[in-house]
């Protein structure tokens, strides 16, 4: 089924319209990356996003029953609980152009790059950022570190926060950007004295194309208060009920396992207590 075809306005329609597209869609002998393109192309993967970013526009309760449907027939989870859709897609819905959300959320939805946030530095809090962005010509050359998070090794790009304009206050000389984790000047370990340091992300000369600004610039720090609510709020983990979790992201590995293979050589991770939704 399309997006446009789900029938939203009654759930026991939608219920059986869900397990009869399990029916024909679910095959173990899929790979990860297939059948996470399949939930992607119905609009299940993230039910709640527009229809426009990849979702069906759908309430809550209708993810719910997605969830269930899921659950009944022992499926690998979507790519929902990484940093990529908990927190970077509704962050980059609320604050990037319409060509920045149309290039970056399809792999985002579709499980095939991993995000990581790289805000705070070794030792300081926010908004003391001392990370810096300079412009040349058509991007802008980062260098600083940045502390470690335990999704950093594992992602394909990053939203980072850096000092764009370091003659005022803190707060207003923000910008955040869009980093390729997948270059020479993105380095794990090497802190500020130059010591080695596994805990620190150093950036060395990392390039950022003029594009890739999510927000104004100079105007990063309401862009992060953003992402930072967002990952408060999925700080106890979203509801899995007993799926099978596979990581997003070619660094992982999992995108072209077998989903059998998967399932069988992986626990279920227990439902926790606190349901968030996306």
């Amino acid at each position: 089924m399309t997006p446009d075809s789900w029938p939203l306005t009654d759930r026991d329609a939608f219920r059986g319209a869900v397990r009869g597209w399990l029916r024909e869609s679910w095959d173990p002998a899929l790979t990860v990356r297939q059948w996470w393109g399949r939930l992607a192309d119905s609009g299940l993967t993230v039910p709640t996003w527009s229809k426009q970013l990849g979702g069906l526009s759908a309430t809550s309760d209708l993810q719910l029953i997605v969830e269930d449907e899921l659950v009944a027939i022992g499926a690998v989870a979507p790519p929902i609980g990484s940093a990529g859709v908990r927190i970077v897609g509704p962050t980059l819905r609320q604050h990037a152009s319409p060509a920045q959300t149309s290039r970056l959320l399809r792999p985002v939805v579709r499980g095939e790059q991993a995000w990581c946030l790289l805000f705070r530095e070794p030792g300081g809090d926010l908004p003391n950022v001392t990370a810096r962005a300079l412009r040349q010509a058509s991007s802008w050359v980062v260098d600083g570190h940045k502390a470690y998070t335990t999704d950093v090794e594992m992602a394909d790009r990053a939203l980072l926060l850096a000092v764009t304009d370091a003659a005022v206050p803190a707060r207003r000389g923000l910008t955040c950007l869009i980093l390729d984790m997948n270059q020479p000047g993105v380095e794990i370990g090497g802190g500020p004295d130059d010591e080695p340091n596994p805990q620190v992300v150093t950036l060395n000369s990392a390039v950022v194309g003029a594009d890739d600004v999510v927000g104004a610039i100079d105007g990063g720090w309401q862009v992060a208060q953003t992402a930072l609510g967002y990952e408060q709020n999925s700080l106890s983990g979203r509801i899995r009920r007993g799926l099978v979790e596979a990581l997003p992201g070619a660094p992982a590995g999992d995108l072209d396992r077998v989903v059998a293979d998967l399932i069988a050589t992986h626990q279920a991770r227990p439902a926790p207590v606190d349901d968030r939704r996306v």
